[in-house]
């Protein structure tokens, strides 16, 4: 399903900037218009576009209204019940089957269906920039080799595109290239970027519990189908069109595990491990990846063993992150 293109300042910006990256080099290596590099390029730059509008419009995977499950965990705005995995995004306003975030520069959530649009989307940036950056770096050492000619042979305004271009490139390519590298790590664990927060806030509120206890990320199972889940099969993945190897309401667990994700919070937990105001040592408040914590409903976990009143021990310190291990224990189900 696609949506309407979304004529919004976050999708202007990175649409201005590949075809000012882009086109730039053109007017600073004139020489090359009247070969096949011209075509080439132009097509590349038309590759990275389409693959940058297919993830702008395309649907983020929506719960199927007739879902259930054994859990029946319902969103209270949209009235459905709610997957593992799915989140309700305050921007969109829907409930979107494995969201990963929701992304401005797309003016679109990412989630189940349009993960792989917007990992190809990281990938092929990577590349037509590094060869834009790469060009610009060959027209500054030329300049700096011919710095001595005279200014009418030096046109001012290729400087300025110039090192507008080779500062946007840079930092383009060090961005993406660092969210994709993110990104990566995450398929190959088998998580979302809300799930990275999740598990951190899991951990740190389960070691003042039970640190012989902690929860277990239940989704990540093997490599090969951790990234079938997210990008489908692995040879098609950098086509334009190929999408995930779930439809975002199911998927492979750890055959042990058996208890819905994410563990909430305890009752009367300290305010610093709610989920409204959590940070993970990064900074980041699940707020900030779209999610709307006010009616984002989750289950309580509470490991064996564990005393009753340890759950509602108020702590004063500031909560640290601290990796999983082993997880297990009894569920109770709350509404948040």
């Amino acid at each position: 399903m696609i949506k309407s293109f979304p004529y919004k300042l976050g999708v202007i910006i990175p649409t201005g900037t590949i075809l000012y990256i882009g086109l730039v080099l053109v007017v600073l290596f004139p020489q090359y218009t009247q070969t096949k590099i011209l075509p080439a390029w132009l097509g590349a730059l038309a590759w990275l576009l389409l693959i940058y509008w297919l993830a702008c419009t395309t649907d983020p995977g929506y719960v199927n209204p007739e879902f259930t499950d054994e859990w029946e965990v319902k969103c209270k705005v949209c009235d459905v019940i709610k997957p593992e995995r799915a989140h309700h995004c305050k921007e969109c306003n829907r409930c979107v089957l494995r969201m990963d975030h929701h992304c401005p520069w797309t003016n679109n959530c990412v989630g189940n269906n349009n993960f792989p649009h917007f990992m190809r989307f990281l990938g092929w940036v990577i590349i037509v920039n590094g060869v834009a950056l790469a060009g610009y770096f060959v027209y500054w050492v030329r300049v700096l080799d011919d710095w001595g000619m005279p200014g009418y042979l030096m046109p001012r305004y290729k400087l300025v595109l110039g090192l507008l271009g080779l500062i946007g490139s840079l930092l383009v390519e060090i961005t993406i290239t660092l969210l994709f590298l993110r990104s990566i790590l995450n398929i190959v664990s088998g998580q979302t970027q809300i799930e990275s927060w999740e598990i951190e806030r899991a951990n740190t509120i389960a070691r003042r519990i039970d640190p012989s206890n902690l929860p277990e990320f239940p989704f990540d199972v093997t490599l090969g189908l951790n990234w079938s889940v997210a990008m489908g099969n692995f040879f098609l993945s950098w086509w334009p069109w190929a999408g995930p190897g779930t439809d975002g309401h199911d998927f492979p667990k750890l055959f042990y595990t058996s208890v819905r994700w994410p563990p909430a919070t305890p009752e009367n937990v300290h305010d610093w491990y709610t989920v409204k105001r959590w940070r993970t040592s990064e900074g980041d408040n699940i707020t900030d990846f779209g999610v709307d914590a006010e009616i984002d409903d989750v289950e309580v976990e509470v490991p064996p063993g564990a005393a009753e009143d340890a759950a509602t021990e108020q702590i004063e310190d500031k909560p640290k992150a601290s990796p999983a291990k082993k997880r297990g224990g009894r569920k109770k189900k709350v509404s948040s």
